[in-house]
């Protein structure tokens, strides 16, 4: 499997359990590196440090926050159960936009 459908499914699936990861892209990185990486944030022992964690990152043995957020915005357009709320905010605001400078252009 390529590494970039498994990030796909793991953010596919926090976005499905999870209503606070489909506002909060921050809190949906978290919850990705956790469930990639059982030492991000365990629970009977100490949690990565963060040059484990910057080292990780360099190494690939984490996706980039922005990989992340690629996948979250792909999802959101393909998979409308993995909306939040600001998806239909910015979409809407979009739409407004592109009417008002439609007419003036």
């Amino acid at each position: 499997m390529k590494r970039d459908d498994s990030v796909k499914k793991i953010v596919k699936r926090v976005l499905s359990y999870d209503k606070t990861a489909k506002d909060n892209d921050i809190y949906l990185a978290f919850r990705v590196y956790q469930a990639i990486d059982k030492d991000f944030k365990p629970t009977n022992r100490k949690p990565m440090t963060v040059v484990d964690f910057f080292t990780k990152l360099h190494k690939g043995s984490l996706p980039s926050y922005d990989s992340i957020i690629r996948v979250r915005r792909f999802l959101n357009q393909h998979y409308p159960d993995t909306r939040g709320t600001s998806y239909m905010i910015r979409k809407n605001r979009a739409e407004k936009k592109r009417k008002y400078f439609g007419k003036k252009g």
